[in-house]
């Protein structure tokens, strides 16, 4: 990223956004003092509730066309109040040599409550980045207008009014527009939260999950939901999503979707070309590794043994050992955790 020396990484944590770099040694420093960044993440774990374990996310995209990665943090509501300037995300605008203005109010961008996500995206195809922010309902979609400035689409059809967290963006139909797929985890509202004794934590088993969606870019700026004609439904119970992730598994030259969940099956689903998918879960083994599912968290695709083809790496929680799903001959997945050594260790 030019204008952040050789990497520089954004850390959302419950209190506050953190900016580390490094000059190449592989050692990162804070550098949030120095950056220019003011932000204090407004989440509230005082309460031990489900959905403040979530909630916040970041993203660097050019915002302005100046060729500086720019940052966009999301915000949240302590104690699930009402929605005000104090909950709101900010977007902060690369000066270059490490240093960011708050370009918020200028920009048009005014995205108020529990914020899960945010994607930038050039969803239009106009050649600009857009803006896309996941939300405990409902989703909201920035346009870039050119200059840095947006203007919120109302009534896209990507609002999704769930508990969205992820998403990702493919042309699953090849008509050249970019079409959306967002995850969705549980069946939980801040009223349901809130009247939950103070100090009793909930866990993944005590909700149904709520079904991801995949939205057809229509072409005119509206997007429509094809969930169940595309095949991609599946049962509340088995869909507590927290990431998906986009690859070609096979080399058909189609995009395959990966879904991530939370103590039920991850689930890999084969493109057909024909506008529908269907599942390849229990053949390619890219499901459960081990005697039962873990608390999948995040994916991440890449090709990890430069054999040409895209593996999964899946960050767990709850001290499961992550897992590194290998691509076979590109039909099916094996664990090669044991290869990664100590990477493969999960989060206490």
């Amino acid at each position: 990223m030019r204008g952040l020396g050789a990497a520089t990484v954004a850390l959302l944590a419950a209190a506050c956004a953190t900016l580390a770099r490094t000059d190449g040694s592989g050692v990162f420093r804070d550098v949030t003092r120095s950056s220019g960044i003011r932000f204090r993440f407004r989440s509230d774990l005082r309460h031990l509730k489900m959905i403040t374990t979530v909630n916040g996310g970041c993203a660097f995209g050019d915002a302005d066309g100046d060729g500086l990665p720019d940052l966009y943090v999301t915000n949240s509501i302590p104690s699930w109040g009402k929605p005000n300037e104090k909950s709101c995300g900010r977007l902060y605008r690369n000066r270059g040599k490490g240093r960011f203005d708050d370009v918020t109010a200028a920009s048009g961008i005014h995205a108020c409550g529990l914020g899960m996500g945010a994607f930038w995206v050039d969803i239009d195809g106009d050649g600009d980045l857009d803006l896309y922010l996941t939300n405990l309902g409902p989703n909201q979609l920035y346009i870039n207008r050119g200059d840095g400035t947006f203007e919120e689409a109302r009534g896209s059809g990507l609002e999704d009014p769930l508990f969205s967290v992820g998403a990702a963006f493919l042309d699953y139909d090849g008509d050249g527009d970019v079409d959306v797929v967002v995850a969705n985890y549980l069946d939980s509202t801040p009223e349901w939260e809130r009247a939950q004794p103070q100090f009793e934590l909930r866990v993944p088993e005590d909700y149904m999950g709520q079904p991801s969606h995949l939205f057809r870019n229509d072409g005119n700026g509206r997007f429509t939901d094809v969930t169940k004609e595309a095949g991609l439904s599946m049962p509340p119970a088995e869909t507590k999503t927290l990431g998906v992730a986009v690859l070609d598994y096979d080399g058909d030259g189609r995009p395959d979707l990966y879904f991530v969940n939370d103590r039920v099956s991850n689930r890999l689903f084969h493109n057909r070309g024909d506008g529908t998918f269907e599942e390849a879960t229990a053949e390619s083994g890219a499901g459960v590794l081990g005697p039962r599912p873990r608390a999948g968290m995040g994916v991440a695709v890449g090709d990890a043994d430069g054999d040409g083809r895209p593996d999964l790496f899946v960050t767990n929680f709850g001290g499961e050992p992550n897992s590194y799903y290998r691509n076979v001959e590109g039909a099916l997945f094996e664990d090669a955790g044991e290869s990664l050594g100590g990477a493969m260790a999960g989060l206490p």
